[in-house]
């Protein structure tokens, strides 16, 4: 499994977004990911040298229209034009397109192994990542909503938070940024700290077969370096089994010498650090009979459940725009979801102004706008 690992790594260069100035770059996929990228890479006048790649044929989003698109299998006739490929998450690293073209010299990343290695050249900033089959998005809004209560300039990056390459022009003393197996597969670096929260067996299509995924998985800490550290879930087999080869930076949790819970009750080895029932958490529904806990700003933590129902019963989707947080809700329930917005008291929110089917909430300030968002993602199934 070491051997290769290596081997893959061998293919593949280190290269931050500073790196693409005037080359000639492929973005392949008009998924979220691509189109951030396109737009990140003319914004800044990094390159106007880009063309598209998609499997299929697709309507341009204004930002790729100067750009020609190529689709499906004209592509792989199509290599040479770039020297640089950005793969979506979505295009999978085993792809005969892809090794043709690191036969041919081509640089083929992704936009999250770019931004990681942006990061991770900053001094004093230190990246968190989280992966794992489940929990992940509830791990990583939980770290960040830590870091911030306790003072640290923190950046909830990825699928739950703000697109990580929009992350770029700010300064961050912890990047918690969540990681698929689509993600971690290629990278060329490491987060300082990561955790793995568990390890199934899914999304087997995409990487080939069971013992891809398990390896892709735990890519994501295979170029840690010495004093690194990561977190794995020691009542997790897969995980013991898939470590194995990088135990140097590994520490366990969730086993009865060090962190772990039982019935409830947070502990550290034999010595009882906190109860869930103190805590004043509420467990709150997330769908297909799962519950997750989120903390609950009420005395009255039975009207905190009501409060939140009504909230996910009517969320549909947010975006921001500075320090206004737009909320789309089900047509008639913008009142009643702005009304339990005011109930829940969150200290962010100045007020709201709900119509039909949409809501604007007033926030204190831009950064404040990106903490009430992760705490409504706590509350609620996206």
């Amino acid at each position: 499994m070491r051997k290769k690992a290596v081997r893959q790594k061998k293919r593949m260069e280190k290269m931050r977004i500073s790196d693409l100035k005037g080359k000639k770059i492929a973005v392949w996929g008009l998924g979220t990911e691509g189109v951030q990228a396109v737009r990140y890479l003319t914004a800044k006048e990094i390159t106007d040298k880009i063309v598209l790649f998609n499997d299929t044929e697709a309507e341009k989003p204004e930002c790729c229209r100067p750009f020609e698109l190529i689709c499906g299998e004209k592509i792989a006739a199509s290599l040479d034009r770039a020297e640089v490929i950005i793969r979506s998450p979505g295009v999978s690293i085993y792809r005969e397109e892809l090794a043709e073209a690191r036969r041919r010299g081509i640089v083929v990343t992704s936009v999250t192994d770019l931004c990681l290695n942006e990061f991770l050249s900053r001094p004093g900033c230190r990246v968190i990542g989280v992966s794992g089959s489940k929990g992940k998005s509830t791990s990583v809004s939980v770290l960040a909503y830590i870091l911030r209560e306790t003072g640290h300039k923190a950046a909830l990056g990825g699928n739950i938070g703000r697109p990580m390459i929009e992350l770029l022009d700010d300064d961050y003393e912890f990047v918690v940024k969540e990681f698929s197996s689509y993600q971690a597969s290629d990278l060329t670096v490491s987060p300082q700290i990561a955790m793995f929260t568990n390890l199934y067996y899914v999304h087997t299509d995409w990487h080939r077969g069971h013992e891809n995924y398990c390896r892709d998985k735990i890519h994501l800490i295979a170029n840690q370096k010495p004093g690194d550290v990561y977190f794995a879930n020691r009542r997790n087999p897969q995980l013991v089994e898939y470590t194995r080869p990088y135990a140097e930076n590994r520490r366990w949790y969730n086993e009865a010498e060090v962190f772990h819970a039982e019935d409830g009750v947070l502990y550290w080895g034999k010595e009882k650090l906190a109860d869930i029932r103190e805590l004043k958490l509420s467990k709150v529904p997330t769908g297909g009979g799962k519950q997750k806990y989120v903390i609950l700003k009420q005395d009255d933590s039975h009207m905190g459940d009501k409060y939140i129902r009504v909230l996910r019963d009517g969320f549909i989707s947010m975006d921001m725009a500075q320090n206004i947080l737009v909320i789309k809700t089900v047509s008639g329930m913008a009142m009643a979801v702005a009304a339990a917005l005011d109930a829940l008291k969150f200290s962010e929110v100045v007020g709201c102004i709900a119509g039909d089917d949409t809501i604007m909430v007033a926030v204190r300030t831009v950064e404040d706008t990106q903490i009430l968002m992760d705490k409504i993602h706590l509350m609620i199934e996206r």
